[in-house]
């Protein structure tokens, strides 16, 4: 999902990336924000997969999982984007947008607040990072999903990286690709369904076990067999 939502970043994101004073062709700089954003993403990832766990906690997992492709068929469908307009998320980007204003005239000054930069830009609202959110869910636990974020940032790292060179960012806008995210993210969305439905297909949607199902022995007024020694 990140490698396929890059060109999603080219025509959002790039304008602000090579804006950014790095100081050249330094690599620190680059890394600093880079690293600031992806941590960003984990962070909303692990936030997002708590839920998950809580679910979980419950026995409900086939129901989060098909919860979440039915979600991000939505947000395929009917356009991720609208979320932006919803009421907390236009506060809480109006405060994102009021920090990056503070932090961006101290880039040239402190090396250090490209990563404070880095960090409030993967805040963001963006259609992209909601159906990785919403894939996100579905992992479970909180661990899953902030390390599914963590991936799908990395995925993004390599067209970020190359678009902070402004003779690079030129030469790929010729491209769009943009469309490939919208086909990776339904296919996502019909193997979380797969895997909730419990059909009992390898690796696909494979036959989960009730989780009270060893101890059935115990629910009767027989002993528990002994364990072999």
């Amino acid at each position: 999902m990140g490698l396929t939502s890059s060109f999603h970043c080219l025509g959002m994101c790039g304008p602000l990336a090579i804006s950014l004073p790095y100081g050249g062709n330094r690599v620190d700089t680059r890394l600093l924000y880079q690293t600031g954003r992806i941590l960003t993403y984990m962070l909303f990832g692990v936030a997002i997969g708590s839920v998950g766990h809580f679910v979980s906690l419950v026995e409900y997992q086939q129901y989060l999982s098909i919860g979440a492709g039915l979600l991000i068929l939505v947000l395929v469908l009917a356009g991720s984007h609208r979320l932006q307009g919803w009421g907390p998320l236009n506060r809480f980007n109006g405060w994102v947008q009021g920090q990056l204003r503070r932090v961006i005239g101290r880039l040239e000054s402190d090396r250090k607040a490209f990563f404070w930069f880095g960090l409030l830009n993967g805040a963001l609202p963006c259609g992209v990072v909601y159906l990785a959110l919403a894939a996100a869910v579905g992992a479970g636990s909180s661990w899953g999903g902030g390390l599914f974020m963590l991936l799908f940032g990395l995925g993004t790292w390599p067209m970020m990286w190359l678009i902070s060179y402004g003779s690079v960012f030129a030469a790929l806008k010729r491209f769009s690709l943009r469309n490939s995210m919208r086909y990776v993210s339904l296919g996502v969305a019909v193997l979380f369904i797969l895997r909730g439905l419990n059909l009992g297909i390898p690796y696909v949607s494979p036959k989960f076990e009730a989780q009270t199902a060893k101890s059935s022995c115990c629910m009767k007024v027989q002993a528990c067999p002994k364990p072999a020694p």
